[in-house]
């Protein structure tokens, strides 16, 4: 394995390409209690849907970076990263001109059972440390929808701060949604 960090618990690893991955990240997503946050409750994923969106990321063929996070060398959820770019919408409302290497993150917690116990932001800030000490990286960006109270709370409680709220941004189970973009810029 592949590990870019192992911190206690928590550790955080390249996803592979290999069957039980999809099989895994089909499984998470197929629980309502997280398909409610992350794709909606109206995708319905497939083995096919799920290599078809994360394979080419997990071969290198897309900027992104996916990964499994683990909590008790088990794997428990989702992260992926990628440089900000032009089609990163914030509708002009962030200058991502002054940070020299930003990114931004996806990530969610595919076990319910470990919601709200202080593992996200635990690995938020792992892999933040991460970036910024590995690649340079001097700003990192996460986009929740408003309504995602929880995950606001995770993401704070991990360093990041609003930005901005970008008004109907996210489509998601046929609803147009406000997003929070907030930012990680590290010790200062």
């Amino acid at each position: 394995m592949n590990y870019l960090f192992q911190n206690g618990d928590l550790a955080l690893r390249l996803m592979q390409d290999a069957p039980e991955e999809y099989e895994r990240l089909l499984n998470w997503l197929s629980d309502r209690r997280v398909a409610a946050y992350y794709d909606g409750l109206q995708c319905r994923h497939t083995q096919q849907s799920i290599r078809q969106k994360y394979g080419p990321c997990v071969r290198g063929e897309e900027e992104v970076t996916p990964c499994i996070a683990e909590y008790e060398k088990r794997p428990i959820g989702y992260m992926q990263f990628y440089p900000v770019v032009d089609n990163y919408d914030c509708r002009g409302l962030v200058d991502f001109s002054s940070y020299k290497r930003p990114m931004a993150i996806d990530m969610f917690i595919g076990e319910p059972d470990l919601w709200n116990k202080g593992i996200g932001s635990s690995l938020l800030c792992c892999l933040c440390t991460y970036l910024a000490q590995s690649l340079g990286v001097d700003a990192v960006f996460i986009d929740p929808k408003t309504e995602n109270v929880r995950a606001i709370r995770c993401y704070r409680k991990a360093g990041f701060v609003p930005v901005c709220v970008i008004p109907k941004r996210e489509e998601m189970d046929g609803k147009l949604w406000d997003n929070l973009i907030l930012c990680w810029q590290g010790k200062k």
